[in-house]
């Protein structure tokens, strides 16, 4: 019987025998390097990914933190703007009562 592999034709022997499991051996590890050498690029790209979302991940806490400052600052004008309203919806309000008391008072002079 007669066995063909890639590096030549075996024939029955010892010498051939072993010659056949060299290359074996060597085609294993070859392809045990190739799996190691894909799954270290593998990994690679993870601790990138992992890396890049890292980044992103900081870009949009900051963005949180930006919008919630902003809508802090918002609200405190919104609450000073309506104080101020209220405050000048006072004084109209005591303007006209005490004009209302002026123009009552003319007759009676």
């Amino acid at each position: 019987a007669v066995v063909s592999t890639q590096s030549g034709h075996y024939g029955r022997g010892n010498k051939y025998e072993k010659e056949m499991k060299r290359d074996i051996q060597s085609y294993r590890v070859a392809a045990q390097m190739k799996i190691q050498v894909e799954e270290e690029a593998r990994m690679e790209r993870l601790i990138a990914a992992k890396e890049d979302n890292k980044l992103r991940l900081q870009m949009i806490q900051n963005e949180v933190r930006r919008l919630q400052a902003e809508r802090r600052q918002n609200c405190q004008e919104l609450q000073e703007q309506m104080m101020e309203s209220a405050r000048r919806r006072k004084e109209m309000i005591k303007k006209e009562k005490s004009t209302d008391c002026d123009s009552a008072l003319i007759p009676l002079l």
